[in-house]
């Protein structure tokens, strides 16, 4: 898993929206951004999962 820090998160609600980008039998990857309120991009992410 690799996360990003771009900015610090203040007062407020915070959004995380996360996509799959491959789904697949043996290895799965995933990625996800956290934005405030204002929309701007505070953190984001990417993790491969294997099962």
């Amino acid at each position: 898993m690799l996360v990003d820090f771009h900015r610090p998160a203040t007062s407020g609600p915070l959004r995380a929206i996360g996509r799959v980008v491959k789904l697949g039998k043996q290895l799965s990857v995933a990625e996800t951004r956290i934005e405030d309120a204002g929309g701007r991009l505070l953190a984001s992410g990417r993790g491969a999962y294997v099962g």
